[in-house]
């Protein structure tokens, strides 16, 4: 779904809304939400929001799997600084 190349932000919120609908749809769009994790911890402070909401959605369908809470805590650290 993402690729390196740079995109529009209009895409990017289109795709994390996509991916939150999907997710709490049952089809969790884990590695897509990992892309998004490691551009912000990458410094690309604009994609430190669309982590979180990627993550907090994957917790939403999913609340007892540690990983989707361990990346969802750290994109909350990124968020803190």
């Amino acid at each position: 779904m993402f690729t390196t190349e740079a995109r529009p932000m209009h895409h990017l919120i289109a795709a994390i809304l996509l991916a939150a609908g999907t997710a709490m749809a049952g089809d969790l769009p884990f590695p897509e939400a990992v892309q998004v994790f490691q551009r912000a911890q990458q410094g690309q402070d604009k994609e430190v929001a669309p982590a979180i909401a990627a993550f907090e959605a994957l917790v939403r369908a999913e609340p007892r799997n540690p990983v989707y809470l361990a990346y969802l805590g750290g994109a909350l650290s990124l968020k803190a600084g």
